[in-house]
């Protein structure tokens, strides 16, 4: 009995099908980030001051943060090589099941511009808690509140401190952990290598994905302050050095990019796209007391973003410092 016509033509389409897409070995993954804003606060944790420490007693420390909104444009190296024109270049194909998928184009040169915008909120409250176990060592905690994208982001943080009070000058160091709430929108490309099923000829396929999400990812963050303590004096300043590391987005790109509905991805397995920023603050300020166990602080954070700390995905900007005033009351039980 010979076959159908009908048979026939469907072998040859199924064929055409595991060719062009459906069985397919994946070789390499590789994905990139083209376009990205994320709304969150930049870390702030209370400045802890060697001063009249009391061990065994709790203090606990209100925290207000004005300033502008900020939007900080930066560039994470993650980006496509582009072509000559600045963009990323693909090019169309037609399978012969009739599909659509893009092909990389002339992509030779390196990207030079920004491709992630920051969005800090102006207002961030929060209230700390330290708690000195003796006159060289603290535990640490407390949470936060802003707002962005009209949401209301939480984030926190715990730690330890070391402590050391001179007679005219006190230090403290303290380091830990702190997650800090993002809310991202993130245009990616994932360039994904493959042989066909019977085939040992190896291509590249494009996808386009623009995923949106909000996530509470962990950091940490270490810093050193230095304070007088000189008890004629109606104030005391203080100075706080600080390295902070927080993350934006880390995940693989899963939502296609709704102008690309007609073309046909390769799934993504392994890649993933992601972004982060390493802060260094510098936060110069007063300490004035109000009672006998409660102290005002006054002062501003300087943060800055050196893309040559951290990992090779830390946020790397030329604007000038952001600048955000604080106002902290420690108030001891």
């Amino acid at each position: 009995m010979k076959p159908s016509m009908q048979t026939m033509t469907a072998v040859v389409a199924l064929g055409s099908a595991l060719l062009a897409g459906g069985c397919r070995t994946v070789i390499s993954e590789r994905a990139f980030v083209q376009d990205a804003v994320v709304n969150a606060p930049a870390g702030q944790i209370p400045v802890r001051l060697a001063l009249d420490v009391q061990p065994g007693h709790l203090t606990v420390s209100p925290m207000l943060s004005m300033g502008r909104r900020e939007i900080i444009d930066g560039r994470v190296d993650n980006h496509t090589d582009v072509n000559a024109r600045g963009t990323y270049a693909v090019d169309t194909i037609r399978n012969p099941n009739g599909s659509l998928e893009f092909v990389p184009g002339a992509n030779t040169s390196p990207y030079t511009g920004s491709n992630l915008q920051w969005k800090t909120p102006s207002i961030t409250a929060g209230i700390g808690l330290d708690l000195p176990l003796s006159h060289s060592f603290a535990f640490s905690g407390g949470i936060t509140y802003s707002q962005g994208d009209s949401r209301d982001l939480w984030g926190g943080h715990f730690g330890i401190g070391l402590l050391s009070e001179g007679p005219v000058l006190g230090m403290r160091v303290d380091a830990g952990m702190q997650w800090i709430p993002v809310v991202y929108s993130v245009a990616s490309v994932v360039e994904t290598v493959y042989e066909p099923t019977f085939s040992n000829t190896q291509y590249t396929r494009t996808g386009f994905f623009r995923d949106v999400g909000n996530k509470s990812p962990l950091g940490w963050y270490a810093g050193l302050t230095l304070n007088t303590r000189l008890p004629s004096w109606p104030v005391q300043p203080f100075v706080n050095f600080s390295l902070s590391k927080q993350r934006f987005f880390s995940f693989a790109p899963a939502v296609r990019d709704p102008l690309t509905s007609l073309f046909v991805f390769p799934a993504v397995q392994d890649a993933e796209v992601e972004a982060s920023a390493t802060l260094m603050l510098f936060s110069p300020g007063l300490s004035v007391p109000v009672g006998p166990s409660q102290r005002i602080l006054l002062g501003a954070r300087m943060a800055f973003l050196p893309g040559w700390i951290g990992s090779d995905n830390s946020l790397a900007s030329t604007q000038g410092p952001v600048i955000m005033p604080f106002l902290q009351v420690d108030i001891g039980l």
